[in-house]
């Protein structure tokens, strides 16, 4: 009896330890994520929650029936190595999608690679909509900035009838997937306008401090 009791409790063990293992850095790298995050919303009740989801795949869809000419569309894309990716040809045209219908849209670029930033500013010089800036931690006063955007990307959509909040709460660099997603909707009622005014002066915060494509280009041009 004593025997079986200590070969069941080893047994126990082994599995019970690295669950409880496994649970403390999963809580302790959730937190982490609660402290990144410039700002939390305050009703998540109603949220849609995605566990995984692509820009192309799960954003476009829900945002495309809203995009119109006076709609502004406001994205902080990480690296954005997703436009030359296997599905970036459905983001290069979902953009040109709202351009046509008038959109302005403007994405902010967290360290992006060359061939990133020489994408998009091939998108960009098709329509003057479409703005881009990029910012680095190369400069130490946008250190803390940079920190909190590498994985965390919020995106906005503003019209005059529907707002909507798209926050990618961990996106990791030169992944094309984001993970643990929540949508908010005015049309669907989950919006707060607090939470989303907050998100859009935090994008706008963002946007002053970063470099704009055309000031970046004359740059190199000097």
């Amino acid at each position: 009896m004593v025997d079986f009791v200590a070969n069941n409790g080893d047994i126990l063990t082994a599995f019970v330890v690295p669950l409880l293992v496994m649970a403390y850095y999963y809580l302790k790298f959730v937190r982490r994520m609660d402290l990144l995050r410039p700002f939390r919303p305050i009703s998540r009740m109603s949220v849609t929650h995605l566990s995984a989801a692509t820009i192309s795949r799960d954003l476009l869809p829900r945002f495309n029936p809203h995009v119109s000419k006076d709609t502004v569309i406001k994205v902080v894309g990480g690296d954005g190595v997703y436009v030359s990716g296997p599905h970036g040809l459905n983001w290069r045209r979902g953009l040109n999608t709202w351009l046509r219908k008038g959109a302005i849209v403007e994405i902010v670029l967290v360290d992006p690679t060359d061939e990133v930033w020489a994408a998009y500013s091939k998108l960009s010089a098709c329509s003057d909509r479409l703005r881009l800036y990029r910012i680095s931690d190369k400069k130490e006063r946008h250190a803390s900035l940079v920190r909190k955007y590498r994985t965390f990307h919020p995106t906005i959509l503003r019209s005059a009838e529907v707002k909507l909040l798209w926050l990618e709460n961990f996106h990791p660099p030169g992944c094309h997937t984001a993970y643990d997603i929540e949508y908010y909707s005015s049309v669907l009622g989950t919006l707060n306008e607090e939470d989303f005014g907050e998100y859009q002066r935090q994008i706008d915060e963002l946007i002053a401090r970063s470099v704009p494509l055309k000031t970046d280009l004359h740059a190199m041009a000097a």
